[in-house]
């Protein structure tokens, strides 16, 4: 089986849009999101709309949860009160702008959604199989991969959260993220996605492609956002 899975997608219509149409060109069997669909970008009920009317199956992600709950606090990755201060904004911003219909579509979305591909066993999370919050980096220990790796139950555990794609194999099993569909933190400015393949063995790759970013640096504008967040598009951060 051929999954295709669009990490975070943040409010970036236009990332999601090449996405979808390199996901459609390449082909799949599975495409799912990690959740964080809305949050950061300027295109926050689009981006539902656009998930929504074409059934991709994904998870709730912080900023989702945030938005649909009416929280203060977006619960984002980091520990500098700048960032955090932008990321609380943001999610303000979204909370303010977004229609009724679209965050109880936020508020719908489940924790995890699994898949068998015969015998191997796929789990998707948005930060970790426990919460929405501890984002699981690359250089973790070992033994705290195997932990999350029993409490996930499954062979190939996907995940989102910290825009930094990545994968590792321990002890059998596999842990991928997918990056960010709608802003990259990797200092790669291009949107992508990773694609997993289950045949022999799991294949997992990285896919990156230009998108129409003037586009979303504008509307960042335009719709009264940070322009720190425009910044971090151009810059990959």
């Amino acid at each position: 089986m051929k999954v295709i899975v669009l990490g975070d997608i943040h409010g970036n219509l236009p990332a999601l849009e090449a996405c979808y149409e390199q996901a459609e060109s390449e082909g799949y069997d599975w495409l799912v999101h990690t959740g964080d669909v809305v949050g950061y970008g300027p295109f926050p009920d689009e981006c539902v709309h656009f998930i929504h009317q074409r059934n991709i199956p994904g998870v709730q992600g912080n900023f989702d949860s945030g938005v649909a709950s009416g929280a203060e606090q977006s619960g984002a990755m980091t520990d500098d009160p700048k960032d955090r201060e932008l990321a609380d904004r943001t999610l303000r911003w979204t909370q303010d702008r977004m229609e009724l219909w679209t965050r109880r579509w936020l508020d719908g979305l489940p924790f995890d959604v699994r898949r068998a591909a015969g015998h191997v066993r796929l789990a998707v999370f948005h930060a970790s199989p426990v919460d929405l919050s501890s984002g699981l980096r690359e250089d973790l220990p070992e033994p705290v991969w195997q932990e999350y790796g029993q409490a996930a139950d499954a062979d190939v555990v996907v995940l989102g959260h910290t825009h930094h794609p990545f994968h590792r194999a321990i002890g059998g099993r596999h842990f991928v993220n997918a990056g960010s569909v709608g802003q990259p933190r990797d200092g790669n400015p291009q949107t992508g996605y990773a694609v997993i393949e289950t045949g022999g063995k799991v294949e997992v790759s990285f896919r990156r492609f230009p998108y129409d970013l003037d586009r979303a640096m504008t509307a960042v504008g335009e719709r009264g956002l940070p322009p720190e967040i425009a910044a971090r598009l151009q810059q990959g951060r």
